[in-house]
C-alpha cells in the first residue's frame, strides 16, 4: 500500500514551493538509492558521498517510516550535503522540518578522518529550521566558506542536534542561532577564527562531555572568532561551558550549571559578562579534573558585572576521585580586568572554595563584590599568589544580619580568614572588608601577609 501511495505522489509531484519538481522520501535507504543523486541507482553512494542539491523541493522525510512530514523542504541553492564538496549558487535556501539520522556511533575523544556532515550550506542567507539531526560523526549543521562564496547571514532556529562530533559550526560572519537544543556532541558550537558577529540566544547546550580531559575537550561552545553574543543561553552538564579565544564578546543573562571543569574561559580582549549565573560544582569522577572554576579571565580588559556565583555540590575530601582541588568562582591572570557588583555564595561545608583567585602579578584589577559563607578553615574568599600586584582595588562586602558567619566588626583575624596574600604587597593596592549591616570595616595593611 505504501509503495502505491509513494508512486502516486511521485506521479503528481508537489510543487507548492514553486522551485521545481518535488520528491517524496520515506527512509534512509530510499535516500541512498534515489536517482536524484545523479548516480547509477544500482550502485548507491556511500554515506560519506551522499549529496542532495539542485532546485527541487523535498517533502515528507520520516526516517522511521512512521509518517509523512508535509513541511520538510530543501529549496533553491541550499545543499543538503554529506560530502566535502558543495555548490555555491548564491541562492536563498531554507532547510525545514527534516529528520536526519546518520546512524553512526560518535567517538567523543578523537576526530575521525573520513566523516560525513548532515547539513552543509554555502548559499546566501540560508536557514535551517525545525530539523532533527542525530548520529553524525561530522557536523550537524555547517555554514561553510568555500571557493567563490560563503554562507552569508544564515538563520538557525528551533533545531534539535544530538550525538554529532560538532553540533553547529559557523565559518563566516553575521549568523543568528536561536532556540536550538544541542545535546551530547563533543563540541556544541564551534566558531572558527574566520567567523564573527555570531548571535546565539535562547539555546540549550547540554551534555558535551568526553572521557578524557584534554585542553578543550567536551565543550558547549568553542569560540575562536571575535564579536560573539550569547544571550539567555543555557550551558549544562559538560566538561567546559564556553571556551573563548576571541575578544569583544557579550555574555548576557546566561546560565552555567553542572559543568565539570570550567564554566567560562575568556582568553581574548574586552569581553563583557553581565547578569549571568554560575552554579559551580564538580559532578565528575575523573581524577584529572583537579580544579573547577566559574570564570577564568586570561585576556586583558575583560569585565564581569551583576553576576551570581554559587559553589555547591563539590566534595574535595577525596583527592583523585572527585578532583581533590578547589572550586574557584573567578580566576584572574590578566591586567585591567574588573568584577563589579557580583554575588558569591558558598555554604557547602565540604567544599574548599575560593571566591576570587589572582594567580599572577596583575595590574589594574578592580572588584566590588558581595559574599556569603566561605567560613571553613580551607576556604579563602580572596587568594592572591603574587606580592607584585599593582593598582589592585578590592572591596569585599558581607552582611552579619543575613550571614551569621560574617564578622560584626571585621578585624585582622577576619582578614586572615577571608584573604590569603603574601607579604610585601605595596600601597598602590587596597583591600577592604565591609559589614553592610552596620558599616564597620577593616582595611588590610599593605606589606602584611594574611
Amino acid at each position: 500500500m505504501k509503495q502505491v501511495f509513494l508512486a502516486a505522489l511521485l506521479c503528481f509531484p508537489l510543487t507548492a514551493f514553486g522551485q521545481g519538481q518535488s520528491v517524496l522520501i520515506l527512509s534512509r535507504d530510499q535516500i541512498d538509492n534515489q536517482f536524484i543523486f545523479g548516480r547509477n541507482i544500482s550502485a548507491p553512494p556511500s554515506l560519506s558521498q551522499r549529496v542532495l542539491t539542485t532546485g527541487k523541493s523535498i517533502r515528507g522525510i520520516s526516517m522511521d517510516e512512521s509518517g509523512i512530514r508535509p513541511n520538510a523542504t530543501v529549496i533553491g541553492g541550499a545543499a543538503f550535503i554529506t560530502s566535502s564538496g558543495y555548490p555555491n549558487s548564491g541562492a536563498i535556501g531554507p532547510v525545514e522540518g527534516i529528520f536526519l539520522d546518520g546512524e553512526e556511533t560518535i567517538n567523543h575523544t578523537t576526530q575521525e578522518a573520513d566523516v560525513a556532515d548532515a547539513i552543509k550550506l554555502s548559499s546566501l542567507r540560508p536557514s535551517v529550521r525545525g530539523c532533527h539531526i542525530t548520529g553524525w560523526k561530522g557536523i550537524g549543521v555547517q555554514l561553510a566558506i568555500s571557493t567563490g562564496g560563503s554562507a552569508s547571514s544564515p538563520f538557525i532556529f528551533g533545531n534539535t542536534i544530538r550525538e554529532c562530533h560538532t553540533g553547529i559550526k559557523p565559518a563566516s560572519s553575521d549568523q543568528i542561532i536561536v532556540g536550538n537544543t544541542i545535546i551530547g556532541c563533543r563540541i556544541g558550537l564551534h566558531g572558527l577564527s574566520s567567523s564573527g558577529q555570531i548571535q546565539s540566544s535562547n539555546n540549550h547546550y547540554y551534555g558535551h562531555a568526553s572521557q578524557t580531559s584534554g585542553t578543550y575537550d567536551g565543550k558547549c561552545a568553542y569560540v575562536q572568532g571575535s564579536v560573539y553574543g550569547f544571550v539567555n543561553d543555557t550551558f549544562e552538564a559538560s566538561n567546559y561551558g564556553v571556551v573563548s579565544e576571541g575578544g569583544y564578546g557579550r555574555y548576557i543573562g546566561c546560565r552555567f550549571q553542572r559543568i565539570n571543569i570550567g564554566c567560562l574561559y575568556l582568553g581574548g580582549t574586552a569581553n563583557i559578562v553581565d547578569a549571568c549565573s554560575f552554579d559551580i560544582q564538580d559532578a565528575t569522577e575523573h581524577a584529572q579534573f583537579d580544579d573547577v572554576y566559574g570564570v577564568m579571565l586570561d585576556g586583558v580588559r575583560n569585565r564581569i558585572s551583576d553576576c551570581q556565583f554559587e559553589i555547591s555540590g563539590y566534595d574535595g575530601s577525596s583527592p583523585g576521585t572527585e578532583g581533590g582541588g578547589q572550586c574557584t568562582a573567578v580566576k584572574i591572570s590578566a591586567h585591567a580586568c574588573s568584577v563589579m557588583n557580583c554575588y558569591f555564595q558558598d555554604f557547602d561545608a565540604d567544599s574548599p572554595a575560593r571566591g576570587i583567585h589572582i594567580d599572577s602579578a596583575v595590574k589594574g584589577f578592580r572588584a566590588d563584590v558581595h559574599m556569603w559563607g566561605f567560613s571553613d578553615a580551607a576556604d579563602d574568599f580572596l587568594d592572591i599568589d603574587s606580592a607584585s600586584i599593582q593598582g589592585v582595588e578590592i572591596v569585599i562586602r558581607g552582611n552579619s544580619t543575613e550571614d551569621a558567619t560574617f564578622p560584626v566588626t571585621p578585624d585582622a583575624d577576619d582578614a586572615a580568614q577571608y584573604v590569603d596574600i603574601p607579604e610585601l604587597w605595596d600601597s598602590t593596592n587596597s583591600i577592604t572588608i565591609i559589614n553592610e549591616a552596620n558599616g564597620n570595616s577593616f582595611e588590610l595593611v599593605p606589606g602584611t601577609a594574611y
